[in-house]
């Protein structure tokens, strides 16, 4: 029998805070008749990137908050049963967390938490409810990502360079304290919205043992791995654990093309490289199918328009016999995922201001299988803030 499709985001609306509050006044501002003012944001919680557990019957969340003492946001996560029961915090406190990941057999979850002072990546045990920090790391890990047998999780993180300094800086007298020596930089892009200066460095994809141990750096070179324009983004492995998949930025002068990505295979052992894709354009989320033989990714050659359609591809393993089989709707497409048999992709894609996922079939053929999930950004005082309502799904 096969499974309907899952859609979790109308569950979290339901069941929190969540996102109605960012559209509408809550009831006890309501009943005193007054529009939402600034101080407001204090009183308002968010629900964001929902996860399922692998057999449907649960959801990971991370709920976001703001505190009025300390003028600071903070997150936490929570779990809730798919008919709406069990609702339930694993953490609570100041401190914020992120990226809620199910292992393979939905014993264990994994997240980003800065509750021991810095971001590592904790394990949590979902029968016990024992967590671990299996990173210690000075650097903060993002994007984790099980491998298939559940016995490692990938992740990126940047890989700290010294700073460019000016001259040969003098060796302050024991004891003393002296400011940094002055500093230089000769990237073209170094200061970033709402983080301020970059970090010098690359981010690069490391793998852990899932009770913990030494993280093992996977790729190389000075070139950001995981997607992102300035390091940062994502990574997935392949159906049989021996490769990460993930977008970089390899090309020459990167910092001059913005846009342009292409999609890597790097063995786990070795840290050997193969490229999947070579073209001019962003080449992002590869997904690996169920049955190991093909993998989806978004992307699109780029023209120097102002606007393109990001479409949906699928190409064999080895990255012959790329083609675009999104072309069709008409519509930018994200986050593939596989059904469970390899036959469709699950493809989310706003249509007219509603946010809708379709179903595409490996011949192009598509239709809608759930809609009106919406999407919320909002923005707070210090820049934008984008936290968009994510929904997630379980494919049949």
């Amino acid at each position: 029998m096969r499974r309907p499709i899952v859609v979790a985001l109308p569950a979290l609306l339901a069941l929190t805070l969540a996102l109605a509050p960012a559209v509408s006044p809550s009831p006890a501002l309501a009943a005193q008749g007054r529009a939402l003012s600034a101080a407001d944001i204090f009183q308002l919680e968010y629900a964001a990137d929902p996860q399922l557990s692998p057999d449907g019957s649960w959801i990971a969340y991370v709920r976001r908050w703001s505190d009025a003492m300390t003028d600071r946001r903070y997150s936490n996560i929570w779990v809730v049963r798919r008919d709406g029961t069990g609702h339930r915090p694993i953490s609570a406190g100041k401190f914020s967390e992120d990226s809620p990941t199910w292992s393979p057999d939905g014993t264990r979850l994994a997240f980003v938490s800065n509750r021991g002072g810095s971001a590592q990546l904790w394990v949590r045990w979902m029968d016990s409810g024992d967590q671990l920090a299996i990173t210690h790391g000075s650097q903060a890990p993002s994007a984790p990502a099980w491998s298939p047998n559940g016995t490692q999780l990938a992740f990126l993180q940047l890989v700290a360079q010294p700073a460019l300094v000016v001259g040969t800086p003098l060796a302050p007298p024991p004891g003393a304290t002296w400011s940094a020596p002055p500093k230089y930089t000769d990237r073209l892009v170094f200061r970033q919205d709402q983080v301020g200066e970059l970090p010098t460095g690359f981010v690069h994809a490391f793998v852990v043992p899932a009770e913990g141990g030494t993280p093992r750096q996977v790729t190389s070179g000075e070139y950001h791995h995981g997607g992102q324009v300035y390091g940062g983004g994502a990574v997935t492995w392949s159906a049989d654990g021996t490769q990460l998949l993930l977008a970089a930025r390899r090309g020459e002068n990167p910092e001059w093309n913005a846009r342009e990505t292409d999609l890597f295979a790097f063995t786990v052992a070795t840290g050997a490289m193969r490229r999947l894709t070579d073209r001019f354009g962003p080449d992002q989320s590869p997904a690996a199918s169920p049955d190991g033989r093909s993998i989806a990714y978004i992307g699109y050659d780029d023209r120097k328009q102002g606007y393109q359609n990001s479409l949906l591809y699928v190409m064999n393993l080895d990255g012959s016999g790329a083609r675009a089989i999104s072309t069709t709707m008409d519509r930018s497409v994200s986050s593939p995922v596989w059904s469970a048999d390899s036959r469709n992709i699950y493809v989310s894609f706003d249509d007219q201001g509603n946010t809708k996922v379709a179903r595409v079939a490996l011949d192009g053929t598509w239709r809608v299988v759930a809609k009106d999930l919406g999407a919320v950004r909002r923005r707070i005082a210090g820049g934008a803030s984008p936290w968009p309502a994510t929904a997630a799904w379980r494919t049949p």
